[in-house]
């Protein structure tokens, strides 16, 4: 996709979610041998390993005379926050350059749920990247590379091994597993850039809310079939028959559910998503984040890199697109049948790089 000076400035974070499955032999690894404490130290130890992978990848990269490459860092499951843990770390000496927001940070994330195993132990992980620029070619091809390389060491070889920690010497070596669960995703954030109070339009976040709806199934074949359709466990669908709403008509549209529509666009944006959302964040598009982004989160965990990058691609292109779009607009596509989804993102890159993943 080439970018144009008149294309909207947009930034993007992702969140790369995991399971580390701990395969050591020794008995003493093995289910209900461990109080908590030493469960969080066991699961802060492999993220830790991570973040240090993650970290000397992107410091293999780095040539003389460019930025300082980007750090990363594991948070402990008690801090307040990853920002918070960052600066109490540089305060003490441990970290001398990147500010807050400029880490990947691994830390704990809930995913045991869809894991059975008499005695192997898992560990939710989440991996998120620091807000990344797409406003020129540079820096889309900067945020193609960092994705690429995360995801490149991830893969490179899923059997780990941990070097013992001499402060807990009866631990020993720890090896571990990643995975890719079925309950775990790749969420994709959007942002109308990193300067603070940047946020998208009004009107845009409500374009993206109705097209996304209207153009589900569409955007379903993009993923995999577990994350398809109106009954996925892990988000949720604007489109389910169990969303009840007097919001929303039924699909397809009819040009005399216009107006029903208007009344939902003539809404202040905050009552506009709480109607929509009921509060909730697990949708397949989330409007309602703390770093005033859009949330897609449909995209299922996996380690192909060409996958998340076309994904993400295509979430940037349906953005700009949404933002270019009056009311008025939006709800003329809603009446016509014949509009795709290719009939608004016209880039045939967008279209051809993912195919191969998914069923398109």
């Amino acid at each position: 996709m080439s970018l144009v000076a008149n294309e909207p400035r947009l930034s993007i974070g992702v969140e790369l979610e995991y399971l580390a499955v701990l395969t050591s032999q020794n008995t003493r690894y093995q289910k209900g041998h461990f109080p908590k404490a030493d469960l969080n130290r066991l699961h802060l130890r492999i993220m830790t390993f991570i973040a240090a992978v993650i970290e000397a990848a992107f410091k293999d990269m780095h040539t003389a005379g460019s930025p300082a490459p980007p750090r990363a860092v594991a948070i402990p499951a008690d801090a307040t926050s990853p920002q918070a843990h960052i600066a109490q770390e540089k305060a003490l000496g441990h970290f001398e350059d990147g500010d807050e927001n400029s880490f990947w940070i691994c830390k704990k994330e809930t995913l045991t749920a869809s894991f059975s195993h008499p005695s192997l132990i898992p560990f939710g992980i989440e991996i998120t990247s620091p807000p990344l620029v797409d406003d020129s070619e540079t820096t889309r091809d900067t945020w193609i590379t960092a994705i690429q390389t995360v995801l490149g060491v991830l893969e490179d070889d899923l059997r780990r091994l941990v070097e013992p920690d001499a402060a807990y010497p009866d631990d020993g070596e720890l090896q571990f597993h990643l995975t890719a669960p079925v309950n775990a995703g790749i969420h994709v954030h959007v942002g109308a850039g990193i300067e603070k109070g940047a946020k998208l339009a009004d009107l845009a976040v409500k374009n993206i809310a109705i097209l996304s709806w209207h153009f589900e199934d569409a955007i379903d074949t993009l993923h995999f079939q577990h994350r398809q359709g109106t009954k996925v466990a892990v988000i949720q669908s604007f489109a389910s028959e169990s969303y009840a709403t007097d919001l929303l008509p039924k699909r397809p549209m009819k040009e005399d559910n216009i107006p029903k529509l208007n009344r939902l666009y003539d809404l202040p944006l905050t009552v506009f998503v709480n109607m929509l959302t009921r509060g909730l964040k697990s949708w397949k598009v989330n409007l309602s984040t703390p770093y005033s982004t859009i949330e897609f989160r449909q995209l299922g965990s996996t380690f192909q890199e060409g996958y998340v990058v076309a994904w993400v691609k295509f979430v940037l292109a349906f953005v700009r697109v949404a933002c270019k779009f009056s009311q008025k607009e939006v709800l003329q596509i809603m009446t016509e049948a014949h509009r795709s989804m290719k009939d608004l993102i016209k880039d045939k890159d967008i279209w051809d790089n993912l195919e191969g993943y998914c069923t398109i």
